[in-house]
């Protein structure tokens, strides 16, 4: 059951940082071609959905993290 719960819970946060890591991909290949004032103004926008993003990506991995630590944890018991 736990190792259950704990495998969950690093596909989730696999699959955010699957999502992020694309999204931030696409931007920096969209501003490599378009680097001029306006991409930049367009971009600020995305930034803050990308650290956004990146600030959920982070709540999950440090909960798989954590569970990871605590199925570690109880197994040495």
């Amino acid at each position: 059951m736990r190792y259950s719960i704990l495998i969950n819970s690093m596909h989730k946060a696999e699959e955010k940082m699957a999502l992020i890591l694309t999204a931030l991909q696409d931007n920096t290949l969209f501003l490599k071609h378009n680097l001029n004032a306006k991409a930049i103004d367009a971009f600020q926008g995305e930034m803050q959905a990308i650290e956004r993003d990146i600030d959920v990506l982070i709540r999950y991995i440090n909960a798989a993290i954590t569970q990871s630590q605590q199925f570690i944890d109880l197994s040495q018991n």
